[in-house]
């Protein structure tokens, strides 16, 4: 067996998706938000609705966190964005999750169940995420993103 000690660094980020955001011409969109370092683990995702999202006829809106090589919320479920804005309403979603070891593309998935998304007039969303950058298994190489930390 062997044990080795590393400090892993944490990489914050912060999406802001509005309403502009939103242009596809039917009732869902994913938006690619970043890739994920190989090995990197995703610890949580906070959705956090700033203003409702409105216009045309969408009366539900959700969106979820999810990626390429998993599911559209692999990281968070499906969260409505047409709640009441208030300091008490968010998502929060903990855990290590991961749907693959290589590099992945962290997507957000919005679903409409009335209207296409184009036809959103008003809404901002913040979905804050928080990823352990891993260092690669071999032990031989730093994860993109990392300065180092290795003990």
């Amino acid at each position: 067996m062997t044990r080795t000690s590393f400090v892993a660094p944490v990489l914050n980020e912060r999406f802001i998706i509005t309403h502009e955001d939103l242009t596809d011409t039917d009732t869902s969109q994913t938006i690619n938000l970043m890739t994920l370092p190989k090995g990197s683990i995703v610890k949580g995702v906070r959705t956090k609705c700033a203003t409702i999202f409105s216009g045309g006829s969408v009366s539900a809106l959700t969106v979820s966190v999810g990626c390429a090589a998993g599911a559209v919320d692999t990281f968070s479920p499906a969260y409505s964005i047409m709640a009441v804005v208030a300091d008490t309403t968010a998502q929060m979603v903990s855990g290590w999750k991961a749907a693959t070891y290589a590099a992945d593309t962290l997507t957000a998935t919005f679903v409409s169940t009335t209207d296409n998304l184009d036809q959103l007039s008003a809404g901002v969303v913040y979905l804050d995420v928080e990823i352990l950058l891993m260092p690669d298994l071999t032990a031989t190489a730093v994860p993109s993103g990392s300065t180092g930390g290795y003990v």
